[in-house]
């Protein structure tokens, strides 16, 4: 009995509620999330984008402020797992200027959790006033510098396998999970998504368009669309890795969260996948490497539409749906696509001098 008060008051304070998945979701797969943690400002509009012909935005950039983007769908599904276990120290890991990293922090100091960060990077970046990594120190989390060598040696997951195991010998009660929040657990965030789409007139779309830079918002739009029917095609733009790599990472997660006798009843192969996913490489020189034309895009756009996109996801990706919609126009001039917009917007001032010397050179 008073486990289960105890169980009632962690409820009321971290604001964990009972979790009811989609009915097309088969309740016999390995990660079925029983809690979510209310952090998102949900439903995020949907709205056509002036100055793009044909095509609609979905906003979530707008879940919240210093939580806003893709990110804080999954944390939703994360921490509220952290919190059943009784953690009380997250770990994440990710690029010095990471958006997932910086959304952790703000949401485990919101739900009383103590956030431990791994970034990519020397000792002394780790004391940067720009974007996210300025959000990072201001809400106090700790932050573990990581070096080039150290993630070609660990990879991510094993440097946040080692810190929790150092944490653990300190008597902490630790949850840990990889760069973008992109596992099992993560990927609910949008499945739930789906059928938020799904209410929004999903099915009205003949294409559905997003920046693929973990993986696992696509896995979950994937997983989502095969199993509740959705009509549109979905396009992955990857501004991290190759389509080749992503396909790979995205099965692994289904993999794991469906169980093995589950996936081959949804994706007998990993060619299977393709069916509903189709994915294009769109990170131009490089992840997080912006060019003039790039950036003088995102510029554009902000002038001409009145949306900010940032230069690491969603700029690149908008810019990879304009030139896939020039290459495979919709089928008529009835049919529409969506963006889902990402987030990612602090990311824009590490770019501020390149900006800004676009913006000198137009005037």
């Amino acid at each position: 009995m008073r486990s289960i008060l105890v169980y009632i008051a962690l409820c009321k304070m971290n604001r964990l509620e009972a979790y009811d998945a989609p009915s097309w979701i088969p309740r016999s797969i390995d990660v079925l999330p029983s809690s979510r943690v209310q952090l998102s400002q949900l439903p995020t509009p949907i709205h056509p984008w002036q100055g793009f012909p044909s095509v609609d935005i979905k906003r979530d950039d707008y879940t919240g402020s210093e939580m806003s983007g893709n990110k804080v769908r999954k944390l939703e599904f994360l921490l509220a797992h952290a919190i059943e276990l009784g953690a009380t120290d997250i770990v994440t890991v990710g690029g010095l200027q990471s958006n997932h990293c910086r959304a952790t922090a703000v949401a485990a100091r919101r739900l009383g959790l103590k956030p431990h960060l791994i970034l990519r990077g020397e000792a002394q970046d780790a004391l940067g006033r720009d974007g996210n990594l300025f959000i990072d120190r201001l809400f106090s989390a700790e932050i573990h510098m990581a070096s080039d060598s150290e993630f070609e040696q660990l990879g991510g997951q094993g440097l946040v396998d080692r810190l929790v195991s150092q944490l653990e010998a300190q008597n902490k009660t630790v949850y840990g999970f990889p760069s973008g929040g992109s596992n099992a657990m993560g990927t609910w965030g949008y499945i739930e998504a789906t059928r938020e789409l799904l209410d929004q007139g999903l099915n009205t779309y003949e294409r559905v368009y997003l920046a693929c830079g973990s993986g696992g918002t696509t896995a979950g739009l994937a997983l989502a669309f095969k199993l509740a029917n959705v009509q549109p095609n979905l396009i992955g733009l990857c501004v991290d890795d190759s389509p080749e790599f992503f396909y790979n990472k995205i099965y692994s997660i289904l993999q794991n969260l469906l169980g093995e006798i589950t996936l081959r009843r949804v994706f007998p192969t990993k060619q299977s996948l393709q069916a509903y996913l189709r994915l294009e490489q769109s990170k131009g020189q490089g992840y997080a490497i912006s060019t003039d034309s790039e950036l003088r895009f995102i510029s554009n756009c902000a002038r001409d539409s009145g949306v900010l996109l940032d230069p690491v996801y969603t700029g690149k990706a908008a810019l990879g749906m304009v030139n896939d919609l020039q290459k495979y126009p919709l089928s008529s001039s009835s049919q529409r696509a969506l963006f889902i917009h990402t987030g990612g917007l602090l990311g824009i001032f590490p770019k501020a001098n390149q900006i800004d010397s676009i913006l000198q050179s137009e005037r």
